[in-house]
């Protein structure tokens, strides 16, 4: 299970998961991807079975020929394994897929929301700017405790952004 958890928790981790939907659904596609990877893996494991039962048969002189009829004899002997392995695989694939859609559709959405709420933070900063309110105190302001989507890491690099053309201005 020690190499489940370091993939799944990698897996996830590049995702970049929100919240707890996008987290369960980056979960779904690290399962799925791993249990993609376990079917590659007995794949590989029946053909080698098949080279070991199988390899006596022919000496056609060349490795990678021999290595090419015991998979092929492996496949003719054993059809079932490989047809159960292989439907499996495409359902998987195919969840997989539909799962990785799900999450980027709803990370768009919620990168949008970010987006849109950056702008109306950027707004309301205005707005405390002009009633007094110093640089400081507006770069701390934590989004989601005026409920925004943004995060305060996303509003201090916008604040860092916002101010980078100012800071272009002046050294010129």
């Amino acid at each position: 299970m020690t190499s489940y958890h370091e993939f799944t928790d990698g897996f996830v981790k590049d995702l970049s998961p929100v919240g707890v939907v996008e987290t369960q659904l980056a979960h779904s596609c690290a399962d799925l991807q791993f249990r993609l990877n376990r079917i590659a893996a007995a794949e590989h494991n029946l053909f080698s079975i098949g080279q070991v039962e199988n390899g006596d048969l022919w000496d056609p002189g060349h490795p990678e020929a021999h290595t090419a009829l015991a998979f092929a004899e492996t496949i003719r002997n054993s059809p079932d394994p490989l047809k159960t392995l292989s439907l499996y695989e495409q359902r998987l694939s195919r969840r997989f897929h539909q799962t990785l859609k799900q999450l980027r559709e709803i990370q768009a959405e919620r990168c949008a929301r970010e987006k849109e709420d950056l702008h109306v933070l950027s707004h309301l900063a205005g707005r405390y700017r002009a009633e007094g309110a110093s640089r400081h105190a507006i770069e701390n302001i934590d989004p989601s405790e005026l409920g925004f989507v943004c995060s305060k890491r996303s509003w201090e690099i916008y604040c860092r952004r916002d101010r980078l053309p100012k800071t272009l201005k002046s050294a010129a």
